[in-house]
């Protein structure tokens, strides 16, 4: 599915307050926020229940305000089997013959409607105790919001204990970055338990480049980055 769309410093202005995102872009525009929308063009064709299990973020260039960008996404993918169903997904956002950024996405739907770590990695020998801190809480009202200005579709997050969009994780993130004056050319997120409404999340940096993050204890997702 194909579309286009241009984003004003209003549009931004608006994701930037909603989700509490603090980094001046200036006439850029966060290349996961540009991925939400090229994304979203698949909300009516994937069924609810899916979780993200992994993304890869591929950044050539910041999409700039008011640029005139393509937006392409497709289902390249998709199985199923006795206790799961999973679906590979390529988005790509171009201006002219200039792909800015690709997003590919693997989502996950499980027969008893919950998402395991079926990777069953243990982190414990790797955590920073030194370099954990508190860093977001994400309402319910941020989850509803960020489902109105995307389109997204799917029921868990409009559930009375809303999964925290993999995407919304991705943006923030994002910014979190760019406040520490990093810039990444690749990210990488591997999702193992759902985050939720109202949980506190700790991110353990266990190095420059590898984040991750945990709700009690147990590792939610990890993050990878490969800087430009």
């Amino acid at each position: 599915m194909r579309s286009k769309i241009s984003i004003d410093s209003l549009l931004l202005a608006e994701w930037q307050k909603e989700f509490e995102l603090k980094f001046d872009w200036g006439s850029k525009i966060p290349a996961v926020l540009a991925g939400v929308y090229s994304l979203s063009l698949l909300a009516a064709d994937v069924e609810s229940e899916y979780y993200i299990a992994q993304q890869e973020l591929i950044i050539n260039q910041n999409p700039s305000l008011k640029m005139d960008f393509s937006l392409s996404s497709e289902i390249i993918s998709e199985r199923e089997f006795d206790e799961f169903s999973y679906l590979k997904l390529k988005s790509t956002v171009s201006f002219k013959d200039n792909i800015l950024l690709i997003l590919n996405s693997k989502l996950i739907r499980t027969k008893n409607q919950k998402l395991k770590n079926s990777q069953n990695q243990n982190f414990k020998k790797e955590l920073n105790s030194k370099r954990s801190f508190s860093w977001r809480r994400f309402s319910k009202k941020e989850i509803e919001s960020f489902a109105d200005l995307s389109g997204d579709l799917n029921s868990i997050h409009l559930k009375s204990d809303p999964v925290v969009q993999g995407m919304l994780i991705l943006l923030t993130f994002e910014d979190f970055l760019a406040q520490r004056n990093k810039f990444a050319q690749k990210i990488k997120i591997k999702y193992f338990r759902p985050s939720r409404a109202g949980e506190s999340i700790y991110l353990n940096e266990i190095d420059d480049n590898r984040f991750l993050g945990l709700v009690d204890d147990k590792v939610n997702f990890e993050i990878t980055i490969k800087e430009n």
